[in-house]
C-alpha cells in the first residue's frame, strides 16, 4: 500500500499580517507637526484616501508611546522629514560638551531638539561646503584636524547663540554664575566623532526619559531663536553668500569671553605662517587662525634705535 504525503501549503499572510504595529511616541509626532505646521486634516489627506483623521489625532495626543501599522509611521516619517527611529523614541548622542549651554532645552522639548537638529546639520553642511573650496590643512601626530575645531566651535557658539541665559548675562541682567566653568577643547578625536561631524539627523535629537519638560514659555523663546537664526544665517546656510567667521567668532566672545583664551587644539600643531599663510575672513579657519594677531611683533634687523654715547 502507497501512502502519499502532501506537501503543507502555507497560507499567504493578509495584508494586516504584513503591515505589523510599531511603537510611535505622540510627543515627538506632535513636534514635527508643529515645526512644519501640518496640520491634523492635511496630513491625514497626505497619507491617503483611506486614512482617517481621527487616527492622527489620537496618534498625537499625549506623551506616551502608542502602535500603528508600520506603513503609516514610514509615511509619516517621510512627510514629516524625520527618522521612523526618532518617532518610535530611539536614543540620541549629544556633541558634549559642545552643546552644554543649550543641554537643558534640549533635553525638556522634542521641539527644540528637532528644531536644533536640522539648523546644525545645515550649518554642518555649509561650513562642509566652505571648506571644500580651502587646501585641507594636514593632521596633527594624534590624527586631529583643524576642520574639527571648526565644527566644535561652530555647533558651540550657536549653542549659546540659543540660548536665553546667554544673552541676559552677557547684557548684565543677571549674574553669572560662579560655578560655571569654560569647556575646554578635545585633546584628540573623541570615538563618535564621526557620527555627529557628519549630517545630524533628527534621530539624534530627543528628549531623555525621566527629564523634567521646558515650560512652554522658555520653549517659546527657544525656538523663536532658533527661527531668527535660521533666518539671519538662510544666505548663507542656502549658499547665496559667504560667511564672515572672523566677525562670527567676535560675536561668540561677547557671550563667552573664554573664545578670547582658548586655543584650538590644532594651534599647538599649525605650520609656521612661511609656509600656512593666516586664512582670509571668510575661511573656516579664521577661527583657528585668530592667535597669530595677538603673536608680538618680530622687530625687523637694523631697525633698533641707536643709542647715542655721550
Amino acid at each position: 500500500m502507497m501512502v502519499y504525503h502532501m506537501a503543507s501549503r502555507k497560507q499567504p499572510k493578509s495584508r494586516r499580517q504584513r503591515d505589523a504595529l510599531v511603537p510611535i511616541k505622540s510627543d515627538r509626532l506632535r513636534a514635527a507637526m508643529d515645526l512644519s505646521d501640518w496640520t491634523v486634516t492635511r496630513l491625514a489627506k497626505r497619507l491617503g484616501k483611506r486614512e482617517n483623521p481621527q487616527t492622527v489625532h489620537y496618534l498625537a495626543q499625549g506623551d506616551e508611546v502608542k502602535r500603528c501599522r508600520a506603513s503609516r509611521r514610514a509615511a509619516l516619517a517621510q512627510l514629516l522629514d524625520v527618522t521612523e527611529d526618532w518617532l518610535a523614541g530611539g536614543d540620541y548622542g549629544v556633541p558634549l560638551p559642545a552643546v552644554l549651554p543649550l543641554l537643558k532645552e534640549l533635553e525638556g522639548s522634542p521641539r527644540v531638539m528637532l528644531a536644533v537638529g536640522r539648523l546644525f546639520e545645515q550649518c554642518y553642511r555649509a561650513v562642509e561646503r566652505d571648506l571644500g573650496k580651502e587646501p585641507k590643512r594636514p593632521d596633527s601626530e594624534i590624527g586631529w584636524n583643524a576642520t574639527y575645531d571648526v565644527h566644535w566651535f561652530m555647533i558651540g557658539t550657536l549653542a549659546q547663540f540659543l540660548t536665553p541665559s546667554r544673552w541676559q548675562v552677557a547684557l548684565g541682567l543677571v549674574a553669572a554664575l560662579e560655578t560655571s566653568v569654560i569647556a575646554a577643547p578635545r585633546a584628540g578625536p573623541i570615538p563618535e566623532m564621526t557620527k555627529w561631524l557628519g549630517p545630524l539627523t533628527p534621530v539624534d535629537w530627543t528628549r531623555p526619559v525621566g527629564s523634567a519638560a521646558l515650560d512652554p514659555e522658555s520653549e517659546a523663546v527657544v525656538l523663536a531663536l532658533l527661527q531668527a537664526w535660521t533666518h539671519i544665517l538662510r544666505p548663507w546656510l542656502e549658499g547665496v553668500s559667504g560667511l564672515n567667521y572672523e566677525r562670527f567668532r567676535a560675536l561668540a566672545a561677547i557671550l563667552n569671553p573664554g573664545v578670547n583664551v582658548m586655543l584650538p587644539q590644532s594651534w599647538h600643531h599649525r605650520p609656521r605662517v612661511e609656509d600656512l599663510p593666516p586664512a582670509e575672513r571668510t575661511s573656516p579657519y579664521a577661527m583657528v587662525d585668530w592667535p597669530l594677531k595677538h603673536l608680538p611683533e618680530k622687530k625687523a634687523p637694523g631697525n633698533r634705535p641707536h643709542r647715542t654715547r655721550r
